[in-house]
């Protein structure tokens, strides 16, 4: 299997792709602060279904949170967010199976609004490749799950949502064998 990681840092579109398969070995070198633990945060949540410690690579502590996370909370606690109102995280891992031939996507949305509590929600998406605009409007607009749903069902793909954490975390283990 490979695995393409489509990431989106604190800018729109700020892409990295990776792509690994069984033999590579790959190192992750930035400055302090330039988002290494935040990218293997990411990933870590998805393949997770949401249930593990955040900033474990960076610090044992691991005191971050997904609220934190979604709005780009600087510094220390209290501190000024980079996003504030209703906000909308897309974290999407695309994986390449060698075997079956055939690409699959793993993924969360996840939504806080201004005075709310977040809402994730993991999903699968078999036979597809990640496609931007099932994330983002026009290059700059960050899509909400629904306006997603549309726009995943206009590329006639299957979405299918988790019912639960627990449910995320089979639907990995079932992906990825």
């Amino acid at each position: 299997n490979s695995l393409t990681v489509a990431y989106g840092g604190f800018t729109l579109l700020n892409d990295i792709n990776f792509h690994i398969s069984e033999s590579d070995k790959i190192g992750l070198v930035g400055k302090n602060g330039a988002g290494k633990s935040t990218l293997l945060d990411a990933i870590q949540f998805v393949l997770t279904g949401g249930k593990g410690k955040f900033n474990l690579a960076a610090n044992a502590s691991g005191r971050r949170t997904i609220e934190g996370y979604v709005r780009g909370r600087i510094g220390s606690e209290g501190k000024t967010n980079l996003r504030n109102g209703d906000v909308t995280t897309h974290i999407a891992l695309e994986f390449y199976d060698d075997e079956a031939k055939v690409s699959f996507v793993l993924g969360s949305v996840i939504e806080l609004p201004e005075n709310g509590i977040v809402r994730d929600k993991f999903y699968s998406i078999y036979r597809a490749k990640i496609n931007k605009e099932w994330y983002i409007k026009d290059g700059k607009t960050v899509l909400r799950k629904t306006e997603m749903d549309k726009q995943i069902k206009k590329s006639k793909c299957d979405l299918d949502y988790a019912n639960s954490k627990q449910e995320a975390q089979s639907k990995v283990r079932y992906y990825l064998g």
